[in-house]
């Protein structure tokens, strides 16, 4: 009975919760995001899914057989029947997998930037006179053809005389150019540019015409897409988060004016732990503890109900296991994936239902025993063991790699794997995983240079027998003691051994050498020493000249100037080896190394004549003769000094240097530039320097270490070959294109041409040849025996094929391809060496046979190299008999296992990317170019073998070894199939190393029985993805939707492991979150597709303030473009009773271009101006946005559209100091850009600088004045703006090309510029008063600089109503926040941000300064003082905090603890108004110095808590502050009610005492408010209005630093 009554009590309180929520009406948001073109034709989109240029590697040929698969009437058809043909065509020339894909694109609209990149080409066609006619045009030299009957006519017409006239056509890396003949007699053949729509009958029948001629070599055919536009004009977008944070209420931010509007104040819900909607459960359960059950259920009812509508704050302890609560409820979700999103998205309606659950001991178990691989809360997706970016990852990225891996695995099941082999393979350990993590990326633990030559080794020291090393421990236990992490142990043992090449004339080396004595001397424990290696021809009398000066008498002097003259005649390296020798001789190790090192310091000297050179080196010389006593006494007992004239002639030791520079060649190492080898590890190039010299020491010593922990050295022995052979292998060659470095060849046999190279090829193997064993490496060898180089690669490739007792033997196989002229002798000697092999066959003689082979060899290039190959080699009796079967292969036909010479160079050809004549070689696939310059040896084959099977081959074989070939015929699969399929995986696996793609293995220890669930397609499936999640975190909101994508538009199998945060402390998500996604287009009955794409939320608590976020792919650039209500500011029941939902409408304005620059040496140019520019329909072009390059990563942003640019330097100091770089050292003023893709790719540009500038900086200026002479300013000073333009579709001063710079009034110079920031409706009020008192109080010119990334359309569309009315300019200005800038994720600290992190990069060039100015401040004086200031040479100021209100004074914080601290006597200063000298800012590089210590400090959670003021106080030690006057910023939080009079600022700052309104508090304070906010938010007749003064318009914004 009692029972029945709570029930119904429940019930009752149930139905007026109903009816109460019936009456009110729930209220929504909802938000959508639109592109500002339309959509285009379905079948066109499906079309591009077939171009070139994709990861599949199928050309453009599927593009054609698609566009004539489609329909003839497709684009008549609905969308639903263009999307059925579309998919009909595609199952005819692609996988279901891939269909699959394609389906996914469709839905994203993937395409649509590239369509739209065609139709500005049409628009620039079209506005040359062309029209479309019947849905297709072709354009001729300029003419517009209209039916395909009038092609040959137009061709004619241009074909005076019937000569082809010069093609001037520009062909786009993106049309579709139709294959075959493009030239006619050598010329190029004229091109016809086709716009056309494809599924029309216009474009089947110019494609007809069109081909015809292409076929017969008359015309080259591009196609280009063009179609007539349809509505809507705007394109909803996917891919897009939209998050709603709870905004914290301590402060009041709402403008009043809203709600009054509203008429309402809203409810106060009751938030407390036992009284929920006036029950007082914890009286209720004292009285009636019999009822104790039901009246929990009943109150906990309620109180679901309650934080549905009010998401109530949870206490601490509720929160502690609420990662494991929420990983059991996924668990026992019918679709846990679903729930994961869920609850992420909608975390503070669904915590307290979480936090009643109890825990289950077993699943934290499991959890806890899972981070013991994986930190607490990290989150991980795989992709086929690729790893995915989940916190930058989006959906048009995952379709990226979704085909990518589609694609690979299909390549791998064609060549007759079955899949699962195939994700094995892709799974090849990178060389990380291989060494440990230890080494880095690029160092190889499979290789080290064993050089043990001591007769060509000088060392600098021997820790093993220096007196100087007597007294430290020998013990090799030390190396295991405690110590400062990083810093060598002192062991009197040779345990780090480096090794100095140094050419003597090279002053590089010698200062690399000088510092490493330098060590020496501080007794750094490594042993040293230098080998001399000289590219000077030493003279050729070294090897018989006597020895000079020996045993000269004391009294007899050498050293006066009748040398000079022959000592000028010694090449310097020479001269400079023979004194080092003469002072090692008669004075000692140290008097040597010392002289090299003053020697050394010439090269930091500016350059002089060689004779100043020569008497510096000699005053050196007899210094150090002076300063270090002889070692010996001559016969008449006095010291046996050096000198200079004997030492000069001494040429006794020139036969070392010689002998050293030839086994330095033979080594491979280089000659000329300094070379350090390390313990065998080899640092050449930009390496080789003493930073990286002193990382390399360090990695040593963890290798030595473990080599000792493990017992590896012996301390009885020599130590060096035992340490050499601690990395795995010691090899007495180098080569940089084989060895793992930056040198590293990176060239692959292509994909296109491998098959036809494997069937070029006959492979033959060491000894005999045994049929059972897979021979999983493969040398392919490119030869020209007419050439020296082709001749001794030949024989080094032959003599390694006789060597089968070499390790990995067993596993090679060796083919040589002719790669000369045809029908040469060297042809015809080749096919006798390749005859021979095929011939020559004895099991039991094989090791004979091989030596025959080579004999052979070593006699057929010795004929060709004496030019007596036609007249010896057929009366050789060995040769003889092969050359009369060669002979013969001609007329009657090549035998089986032989290859044809033209067949061979062609595929050699084809593959290598060679040209006739060139030699390379292939090892396992990757290539190494071969050349006088770059030798390849017997060794280097072993080489390569041992480096290419330790990096993927040895994996390769493993897998093959165990892997099925359904399909394959058993008779197929022999040793040389199988061989040749390694090399074809072997490729694949190499193709994915160079595109930098990495794979890893989940960690076998994990465990999934409680903690994991399955989702999506069966094991077969080809795409398998393994996720561990945090489910409740923030990139969950994100992943969650991916993977369920994964799972239902491809197929993949979804494998989640949940990896919750332990203990957390607060809730881990304060909003709403909605993920913008559809895998799937849906048409309406009618056949259209529903592009209702929006994010809808629902059930929100409608009392919390709630602020709205979008969270796009990093590359677009969004804003606010129609929506009446506060989007920082939302509170749904404020909302009127008409209005249930609350909408707001985004629009993608820009996709960002970025890039990284760097010079030669990839040092960034900072400072360097670029541009984007872009074609106008008038011819000319017009600056699209422009930027500077960053010292930090030489990073740079332009912000483009779908579509055509070019990139360029910016006329002036730029211009005329830098160019633009590519692979074949070519420069260039512009570069073509085309933006085809939603996310472009990253840029990596190269900036060489043009000759005479070797030495300049972007921050000289020239003057003119002064004869053209440069001075110490910077090159801001001499910078004009190019932002002449108002909008996208308008020209304006500085649109032409090659128009010269517009220099500013007079007037402007005197113009003020206020920068500024706002975000929701009360901060735009407050910025509006802000301007207006700026203006009031100033007879200057103003502009405002606004940053637009957080205004709402209302603003935006009121300020140049605003601007007309009191006269001042403004200009909208953004940046994207970099990608590689640590992120902020609270709307507020990214506001923050942007405020002083992108100071450098906002504003054009010729802005000389700006003043930041809060928009909570009014402005009382005339600014012009603040402009006028002198900072002293500092790059910016602020005003310092009041220090005169002492109530205030517990909550100055920078008083005590740690600020008091770092501050010292400086002072801490408030953010709300500063100035900025930019071209300061610039010289000091000061933006850079902030983003570098911000990154430092950011990613630490309890740092920066007040981001704008503390970053530029705590890095003022770097980047100074000038301190402004304390009158110019007066708030009553810090500053006392005495000095409000004499204030020239008041700011509205937030007091922590009192917590009062902004709005009251402006009221309180600012007398002249009520009046300034009247005129500010005065409505402006229409007929009042003036135009904006605004350079830009409403709809443009500027880029980072626009160049002049």
């Amino acid at each position: 009975m009692q029972r029945a009554f709570v029930w119904s009590l429940l019930l009752l309180v149930a139905q007026l919760g109903l009816l109460r929520g019936a009456s009110r009406g729930a209220k929504n948001v909802q938000v959508s995001l639109e592109a500002p073109w339309g959509v285009a034709p379905l079948v066109l989109e499906a079309s591009e899914f077939f171009s070139g240029g994709t990861s599949d590697g199928d050309g453009d040929e599927l593009f054609w057989r698609y566009a004539t698969a489609i329909p003839a009437n497709a684009l008549e058809m609905s969308d639903k029947d263009q999307y059925e043909s579309a998919l009909s065509a595609a199952r005819t020339l692609v996988s279901n997998a891939r269909v699959d894909i394609l389906k996914y694109a469709l839905s994203l609209r993937n395409y649509s930037p590239k369509l739209q990149a065609f139709a500005e080409l049409w628009a620039h066609a079209e506005a040359s006179g062309c029209k479309l006619g019947a849905n297709a045009v072709a354009v001729i030299a300029g003419s517009c053809i209209k039916e395909p009957s009038e092609v040959k006519d137009a061709l004619a017409a241009i074909r005076p005389g019937g000569k082809t006239p010069p093609d001037d056509v520009n062909v786009l890396s993106f049309d579709h150019v139709y294959g075959g003949s493009t030239s006619t007699g050598g010329a190029v053949a004229p091109t016809v540019l086709l716009y056309a729509a494809i599924g029309t009958p216009s474009f089947l029948s110019f494609h007809a015409e069109l081909t015809k001629l292409v076929d017969a070599g008359t015309v080259r055919y591009v196609l280009r897409h063009a179609w007539p536009a349809r509505a809507p004009a705007r394109m909803p977008l996917q891919g897009y988060g939209v998050e709603l944070a709870i905004k914290n209420m301590e402060y009041k931010t709402v403008d009043d004016r809203d709600r009054e509007s509203s008429g309402k104040d809203g409810d106060a819900v009751a938030d407390q732990e036992d009284t929920i909607d006036g029950f007082d459960f914890m009286v209720l359960i004292g009285r009636r503890e019999e009822l104790m059950e039901d009246l929990t259920a009943f109150r906990d009812t309620l109180r679901e109900d309650v934080l549905r509508s009010d998401s109530t704050e949870l206490k601490v302890w509720n929160l502690k296991d609420i990662g494991i609560q929420a990983s059991q409820r996924v668990m026992s979700a019918e679709e846990p994936l679903r729930l994961i999103r869920d609850l992420s998205h909608n975390l503070p309606s669904m915590v307290s239902s979480l936090s009643r659950m109890r825990v289950n001991q077993q699943v934290k178990a499991e959890i806890e025993g899972n981070q013991q691989y994986l930190h607490p809360g990290a989150n991980l997706v795989l992709l086929n063991g690729r790893q995915l970016d989940v916190e930058a990852m989006s959906p048009y990225q995952l379709l990226d790699v979704v085909r990518h891996e589609t694609a690979l695995i299909e390549e791998l099941t064609g060549l007759g794997i079955d899949a699962a082999s195939g994700r094995k393979l892709l799974n090849a350990p990178n060389e990380d995983a291989r060494m440990g993590g230890m080494m880095g990326g690029q160092e190889s633990r499979s290789f080290r240079l064993d050089i043990r030559e001591e007769a060509f080794i000088t060392w600098m020291n021997d820790l093993e027998r220096d007196d100087t090393y007597a007294k430290w421990p020998r013990d090799l236990g030390q190396l295991l003691q405690r110590g400062w992490p990083g810093r060598l142990r002192f062991v009197a043992r040779n345990l780090y051994t480096a090794l100095f090449v140094i050419d003597p004339a090279d002053f590089e080396g010698l200062q690399l050498a000088a510092e490493a004595f330098q060590m020496i001397q501080q007794q750094m424990p490594f042993r040293a020493g230098i080998i001399f290696a000289s590219l000077e021809q030493v003279p050729a009398s070294a090897e018989t000249r006597a020895p000079a000066g020996k045993g000269r008498d004391d009294n007899s002097n050498d050293d006066g100037d009748t040398s000079a003259a022959s000592a000028t005649e010694i090449p310097p390296a020479v001269r400079f080896f023979r004194l080092f020798h003469a002072l090692m001789d008669r004075h000692g190790r140290e008097a040597a190394f010392t002289f090299l090192a003053s020697h050394s310091e010439m090269g930091m000297q500016p350059q002089s004549s060689a004779k100043i050179q020569l008497q510096q080196l000699k005053a050196n010389f007899k210094g150090t003769v002076k300063q270090f006593p002889a070692k010996y006494r001559n016969s008449k007992g006095k010291p046996d000094r050096a000198r200079w004239n004997s030492a000069c002639a001494d040429a006794s030791r020139d036969i070392i240097l010689k002998e050293s520079t030839d086994f330095i060649r033979t080594a491979g190492l280089q000659v000329g530039e300094p070379v350090i080898v390390v313990n065998g590890h080899v640092m050449q190039g930009k390496e080789a320097e003493i930073n990286q010299f002193m990382h390399q020491l360090s990695v040593q010593q963890v290798e030595v270490q473990r080599g000792v922990y493990f017992g590896k050295l012996m301390d009885h022995a020599d130590l060096y070959p035992q340490i050499i052979k601690l990395a795995g292998g010691a090899y007495r060659r180098f080569h940089p294109q084989i060895v793992p470095g930056t040198a590293r060849s990176d060239k692959m046999i292509s994909a296109v041409g491998v098959s036809a190279l494997v069937d070029a090829a006959r492979f033959h193997v060491p000894g005999y040849e045994d049929t059972s064993t897979t021979r999983p490496i493969s040398h392919i060898v490119a030869v020209d025996l007419a050439t020296p180089v082709g001749r001794e690669l030949a024989l080094a490739a032959l003599k390694r094929l006789s060597q089968s007792s070499l390790e990995h033997s067993g596993m090679v196989r060796l083919a040589l391809l002719h790669n000369g002229a045809a029908g040469s002798n060297p042809e015809e000697a080749l096919l006798v060496l390749q005859e021979a092999q095929r011939t020559w066959k004895d099991k039991k003689t094989a090791q004979t046979t091989a030596a025959k082979i080579l004999r052979l060899a070593t006699n057929v290039t010795a004929l060709l190299e004496a030019g007596e190959w036609a007249v010896r080699a057929p009366k050789d009796p060995t040769i003889a008999p092969l050359l009369a079967a060669v002979r013969k292969f001609v007329p009657e036909g090549f035998p089986a296992g032989t290859v044809p010479p033209g067949q061979q160079a062609a595929a050699a050809q084809a593959a290598f990317g060679v040209a006739p004549g060139d030699c390379a070689v292939a090892t396992a696939g990757r290539i190494f170019f071969v050349s006088a310059d770059s030798r390849f040896m017997m060794d280097d084959f072993t080489l390569s073998e041992a480096t290419e099977f330790e990096d993927r081959v040895r994996h390769v074989h493993t897998t093959l070894e165990r892997a099925s070939f359904p399909g394959v015929n058993a008779d197929t699969v022999t040793s040389d199939w199988l061989s040749s399929l390694a090399l074809k995986a072997s490729l694949i696996v190499l193709r994915q190393r160079l595109k930098g793609i990495q794979r890893q293995e989940i960690p076998q220890q994990w465990k999934a029985r409680l903690t994991g669930f399955y989702a999506g397609g069966s094991e077969e499936a080809l795409l398998q993805v393994t996720a561990a999640v945090d489910p409740l975190c923030k990139a969950a909101q994100r992943i969650a939707p991916l993977l369920m994508a994964l799972a239902k538009a491809f197929g993949a199998r979804v494998h989640v492991v949940l990896n919750p945060q332990a203990d957390t402390t607060s809730l881990p998500i304060k909003g709403y979150f909605r993920y913008v996604l559809k895998t799937f287009l849906e048409f309406d009955a009618h056949g259209e597709v529903i592009e209702a794409h929006r994010a809808s939320f629902s059930g929100l608590p409608e009392s919390k303030l709630l602020s709205m976020q979008l969270h796009p792919p990093h590359a677009w650039f969004v804003e606010a473009e129609a929506c009446r209500h506060d989007m920082d500011n939302i509170q749904l029941d404020q909302l009127g009773d008409d209005e249930q939902v609350l909408s707001a409408t985004y629009r993608l304005d820009r996709i960002l271009l970025t890039g990284h620059c760097g010079e030669e040496r990839y040092e960034p140019p900072a400072g360097l101006q670029l541009q984007l520019l872009k074609a106008s329909t008038t011819g000319t072009q017009r600056v699209l946005s422009d930027t500077i390059v960053m010292s930090n990563l030489g990073y740079f942003q332009l912000k483009a559209q779908p579509g055509v640019f070019s990139l360029t330097t910016a006329k002036g100091r730029s211009r005329e100091m830098y160019a633009f770089w590519d692979n074949d050292d070519n420069t260039h003023d512009e570069i073509p850009v085309a933006i085809l893709t939603w996310e472009p790719q990253v840029i990596m540009l190269r900036a060489k600088r043009r000759p005479g500038y070797e030495m300049a900086s972007l921050r000289d200026r020239v003057d003119e004045a002064g004869g053209g002479e440069r001075v110490g300013a910077s090159i801001w000073s001499s910078i004009e703006s190019m932002f002449g333009y108002e909008s996208d579709d308008a020209s304006g001063p500085g649109d032409a090309a090659g128009e010269e710079v517009v220099a500013l009034k007079p007037s402007e110079l005197e113009t003020i510029h206020v920068f500024s920031l706002a975000s929701g409706h009360l901060y735009e009020r407050f910025l509006k008063i802000m301007m207006l008192s700026v203006v009031q109080n100033t007879k200057n010119p103003v502009k405002f600089w606004l940053l637009r990334n957080f205004l709402s359309p209302a603003f935006k569309n009121v300020i140049p109503k605003m601007a007309a009315r009191h006269g001042f300019e403004y200009e909208l200005v953004t940046y994207k926040w970099p990608s590689w800038l640590h992120q902020q994720t609270e709307k507020q600290r990214i506001i923050w941000g942007y405020k002083v992190l992108m100071l450098d990069v906002l504003f054009p060039l010729s802005v000389p300064k700006i003043i930041y100015i809060d928009s909570d401040q009014v402005v009382r004086a005339d600014v012009q003082e603040l402009w006028n200031m002198d900072l002293k040479g500092k790059p910016y100021a602020y005003t310092p905090f009041c220090d005169n209100k002492k109530e205030i004074e517990g909550f100055r914080f920078w008083k005590q603890g740690f600020w008091a601290q770092h501050l010292g006597t400086s002072k801490y200063h408030i953010s709300a108004l500063y100035v900025v000298d930019l071209r300061r800012f610039r010289e000091l590089g000061a933006g850079d110095t902030l983003r570098m210590v911000y990154s430092q400090l950011s990613r630490d959670p309890n740092s920066l808590a007040n981001l704008d003021q503390d970053l530029p106080n705590y890095a003022q030690h770097q980047v100074p502050i000038f301190s402004l006057p304390q009158e110019w910023l007066w708030c009553e939080t810090w500053c006392s009610n005495s000095t409000l009079a004499t204030a020239k600022t008041i700011d509205l700052c937030n007091n922590p005492m009192t917590k009062e309104p902004k709005l009251d508090q402006a009221r309180r304070i600012v007398k002249e408010w009520e009046k300034l906010d009247s005129i500010a938010n005065f409505p402006v007749p229409e007929a009042r209005q003036k135009e904006a003064s605004c350079s830009q318009g409403d709809h443009v914004e500027q880029d980072a630093a626009p160049a002049a």
